[in-house]
C-alpha cells in the first residue's frame, strides 16, 4: 500500500488502499495522497493495537519477527494474543 483514497459513497464514509498513484482521478467529497499524508482530522493507523500496550509492552517487545510466528510469549496471557495485539502489521 502506497496511497490511499478517502471519502463518501453511498451515504458511509470510506478508505480505499492503493498499490500505486496511477488511475487517480479526481472526484468532488474525496480525498487522496501517499501513505505518509493522512486527512485532516485523521492519525496515521499505527503497527499493532494501542489497546493492549502497557509500560514495557508494546508492538517492537512483542511482535516483532524475531519472536517467531506468534511474537513474544511472554507478552500474552487469556485477553491478550498475537492476533489481537500484532496487526496491522505495518503502519497505514
Amino acid at each position: 500500500c502506497t496511497h490511499w483514497v478517502w471519502g463518501t459513497e453511498e451515504g458511509e464514509q470510506k478508505c480505499w488502499f492503493r498499490s500505486g498513484d496511477s488511475g487517480r482521478e479526481g472526484g468532488e467529497g474525496w480525498v487522496s495522497g501517499a501513505r505518509s499524508c493522512v486527512p485532516a482530522g485523521t492519525q496515521a493507523l499505527v503497527m499493532g493495537n494501542n489497546e493492549c500496550w502497557a509500560e514495557g509492552f508494546g508492538y517492537p517487545e512483542c511482535c516483532e519477527a524475531k519472536y517467531g510466528p506468534n511474537g513474544n510469549a511472554q507478552c500474552w496471557d487469556g485477553v491478550y494474543n498475537y492476533d489481537r495485539c500484532c496487526f496491522p502489521k505495518e503502519e497505514l
